[in-house]
């Protein structure tokens, strides 16, 4: 299952996700069944991760050195199973770019509440793959999107954008995106919390 974090520029929080999601999984046994990436809706492509973004997933011992900045295509969007936004605007591109064939799009905070829901009721029962879990995750009130019902009305499902702010305003960003990361994975590869 491909699952795309999405923001802006795809210089700060998108890679930050991402890279966050994949330390989260570094250390798991076996095959998750989970591809990672991010883009940006106005990405410049090949620009690096703003030095705050570096520094603050350096203090939790990650490198984001490497990322270069992906825009979001058709055929990106098109290529992946589940798109975690950081803002209802990037929801909106979403579904203006795929033109109703579009993957499963939320916010990446109101499928973290969600999936800790689901995981805490012990929702999933039968589903073994991330595709299967994910479906459980799609019931109205844990969708995201505009116009939908539930968890996708509330800004306060938004992450805040920190470019241009301080240090502390990319921690802050990182640590609201982390809780929600850990719980949408441990939920897609099967409730595991322990290596999520």
């Amino acid at each position: 299952m491909k699952v795309l974090f999405l923001c802006t520029g795809n210089i700060c929080r998108s890679p930050m996700a991402e890279a966050l999601a994949r330390d989260a999984l570094r250390d798991r046994t076996g095959d998750s069944g989970l591809e990672l990436s991010s883009a940006g809706v106005i990405a410049v492509e090949g620009n690096r991760a703003v030095p705050e973004a570096a520094e603050a997933m350096r203090r939790r011992g990650i490198d984001l050195g490497g990322h270069r900045a992906r825009r979001l295509t058709p055929e990106r969007l098109l290529a992946c199973d589940l798109v975690l936004a950081m803002e209802l605007d990037h929801l909106r591109t979403v579904e203006s770019m795929s033109g109703g064939s579009r993957p499963a799009a939320c916010l990446l905070l109101a499928l973290g509440e969600a999936a800790s829901r689901a995981a805490s009721s012990r929702e999933g029962g039968v589903a073994t793959t991330p595709r299967e879990r994910l479906a459980v995750l799609q019931a109205p009130e844990a969708r995201a999107g505009p116009g939908a019902s539930g968890l996708s009305r509330g800004y306060r499902f938004e992450v805040a954008d920190p470019l241009g702010g301080t240090l502390a305003e990319y921690e802050e960003a990182a640590a609201a995106m982390e809780p929600a990361i850990r719980s949408i994975l441990a939920f897609l590869t099967g409730g595991d919390t322990t290596v999520c």
